[in-house]
């Protein structure tokens, strides 16, 4: 199976409006996972030189899809990280103070993106979005070498957490504890520098 990662916001290049702000959805990149192992990895910073950028990941997907030799036709699934629900719920906040700018959602936005930067017309049933922190949680444990593990994520907020605790025993994840996002030592962070 080959799957496609993604990661970023959903404004082009040069786009004037950015869809959501500048500090939501950074780092944009792209991975190819086939059978479970990486076959590429790219940050779009890499290839547009703007310093963690936002921007959709265009240029990195197809700096995957070259480095491992495939079509948009051989990708079996594309996954986005953080879930469809957060995407939109933060989307209506920007529709809500910018009443101007198309309500267009984030299935559509993504769709958008690879038919008009990529040429391709992503099946919908390719399309999957992850909770944030499990995503952190399951690279973090398939990696680490261990069959059982404590794993701990903090982050500024990812989805609506702040901070994820879960135990991990045979490649399966259960979640331990959750800090909401409105209790983010990194978003207070942020805010006092």
């Amino acid at each position: 199976m080959l799957i496609l990662g993604i990661n970023g916001n959903f404004s082009a290049e040069g786009e004037e409006i950015a869809r959501v702000e500048e500090y939501s959805f950074h780092d944009s990149s792209a991975s190819l996972v086939r059978d479970g192992v990486l076959i590429a990895a790219v940050e779009q910073e890499r290839l547009n030189r703007i310093k963690q950028t936002t921007k959709f990941p265009a240029h990195a997907v197809q700096a995957c899809m070259a480095k491992a030799n495939v079509t948009p036709d051989e990708i079996d699934a594309v996954g986005f990280y953080v879930t469809e629900d957060f995407v939109d719920s933060t989307l209506n906040e920007l529709y809500m103070r910018n009443p101007t700018v198309p309500a267009i959602y984030s299935r559509e936005l993504i769709k958008e993106r690879f038919a008009l930067d990529l040429g391709w017309q992503l099946p919908d049933d390719k399309l999957h979005f992850f909770n944030h922190h499990y995503c952190h949680a399951l690279s973090t444990y398939t990696r680490s070498g261990f069959d059982d593990a404590l794993v701990l994520i903090a982050d500024g907020r990812g989805d609506w957490e702040s901070t994820s605790v879960y135990k991990a025993v045979d490649g399966k994840l259960e979640v331990l504890a959750q800090v909401p996002a409105m209790f983010s030592l990194g978003l207070l962070y942020s805010l006092a520098t």
